[in-house]
């Protein structure tokens, strides 16, 4: 879910009148303080940042913010004492912000349980929406439930994830950019709020993209921070994605690259998983299996998957070159090669969109993919009656061409798929030959760049 329709959502829970425990949770790439602000705007609330402290240190905190916001005195050290003090400035439901609420749990249970007295309506009479938020992958994927009882956990009324802008989104920020610079610029930075904030519309392309890359700019401190904020063994880590980013997509060849053990990846391909930073990807079951590839993984995340193609593999040069020379040397060759995984991502999203507009021949139920060993099926979706839409697309080869075309039902029959509608993608336009191969046929339809 994006920033924008998570707090559409709030919003709408806002207006109910009823106390609501809700838990946002996000990276700190989605910069939701920045949303937090326009959703607390003309709100009674009250805003508290936990750092890291004692939970003795937490609680005096809460407390001096409390009295000092509400000139008041508080003369118990408890959390019940200090949300019993909450006051609301107008008739207007409050709302009470912990930001980074983790830090408040280790070896403090009263914390929590203060919060459920709260929304139970024991300590404040309401109606009050209390948002927990949190920036740790780590903690959501991992340590809530040893941080929190399950009671605690399922009194949650509503679980919030502050998502990346779409590329639609995107495109619409920068309305002036040219298509193949924006799939270039969503390469690299995704759809995340806070990256996307470094990119200046007053400088050009190559002046925005070269400051990122510089040696100690967003893409270095981001690529470092991702790992090392989330796991211990960092350097395990990074030598898994450093195979996987040279093409090792299988976990037997990962073995075969770095000498770990195929348990010892395992576990850690997993880790890598549950933070979204790498895919499993198994083809769509179609019944072509003696054709499919079973079992690959990928880097997701455009930061590392980046930052682990381009710059870890020639890390003594970045370190010495000027981002230019180094720009010029080891990226701009292989960097439009490079975008045709996500221009696979935006055609999807395309096509999703007409999906949910009821603009395409068929519901789709289900999009997906196939992978083969001679060729893959780029988009495949099925609908509900088990039609299959195939989409297929070309990224920088000059155009979409009647080979392609054909290479494409060939991989089709492979997969045993006969499609009932074909979407073509092409970044380059199409030729002659192929449009009029399809010519007449109503189940082909074909997409350029103005179209996306």
């Amino acid at each position: 879910m994006t920033n924008a329709a998570a707090y559409q959502e709030l919003e709408k829970l806002y207006q109910e009148r009823r106390n609501q425990l809700v838990l946002l949770h996000g990276t700190y790439a989605s910069m939701m303080e920045t949303g937090l602000d326009r959703f607390l705007e003309n709100k009674s609330h009250f805003y508290f940042y936990a750092g890291y402290a004692s939970p003795q240190e937490q609680l005096f905190r809460l407390k001096r913010q409390l009295e000092e916001q509400n000139d008041i005195v508080i003369h118990k050290n408890t959390y019940d004492e200090c949300f019993n003090r909450l006051k609301g400035h107008n008739a207007d439901k409050l709302v009470l912000v912990i930001h980074e609420f983790q830090r408040m749990l280790p070896k403090d249970p009263s914390f929590m349980e203060s919060i459920l007295k709260l929304k139970n309506k024991l300590l404040y009479p309401g109606p009050i929406m209390i948002l927990l938020v949190t920036s740790s992958l780590s903690f959501y994927r991992k340590d809530m439930e040893n941080l929190m009882t399950e009671e605690e956990i399922d009194s949650i009324d509503y679980d919030f994830e502050m998502g990346d802008y779409s590329f639609l989104e995107v495109s619409r920020m920068l309305p002036d950019m040219a298509t193949p610079e924006l799939v270039t610029l969503y390469g690299v930075f995704g759809g995340s709020p806070r990256y996307l904030s470094h990119w200046s519309r007053k400088a050009d392309f190559e002046t925005n993209f070269l400051r990122v890359i510089a040696k100690g700019g967003l893409l270095e401190q981001e690529a470092k921070r991702l790992l090392r904020e989330n796991f211990r063994e960092y350097t395990v880590y990074e030598t898994i994605l450093s195979s996987m980013a040279r093409g090792n997509e299988k976990l037997n060849d990962i073995f075969r690259d770095t000498g770990f053990a195929r348990a010892k990846i395992s576990v850690y391909l997993k880790h890598l998983a549950e933070f979204s930073f790498i895919e499993k990807r198994s083809s769509y079951v179609t019944g072509g299996w003696d054709h499919a590839q079973k079992g690959i993984y990928r880097i997701s995340h455009p930061i590392l998957r980046f930052y682990y193609s381009f710059i870890m593999p020639h890390l003594s040069r970045y370190q010495r070159m000027s981002a230019k020379d180094f720009y010029e040397a080891y990226i701009k060759p292989r960097l439009s090669e490079f975008m045709k995984d996500v221009f696979v991502d935006v055609c999807r999203e395309y096509l999703e969109i007409l999906n949910r507009m009821q603009k395409l021949p068929f519901v789709v139920a289900e999009f997906s993919f196939w992978h083969g060993k001679e060729g893959d099926l780029d988009i495949l979706g099925v609908s509900a009656a088990g039609e299959y839409l195939v989409a297929s697309l070309s990224w920088n080869e000059g155009g979409y061409t009647l080979n392609k075309y054909n290479e494409l039902l060939t991989i089709a029959k492979q997969a045993k798929v006969r499609p009932d509608a074909i979407y073509l993608f092409s970044e380059g336009g199409f030729e002659t030959a192929l449009t009029e191969e399809i010519a007449g046929d109503s189940k082909v339809v074909t997409c350029d760049m103005a179209e996306l």
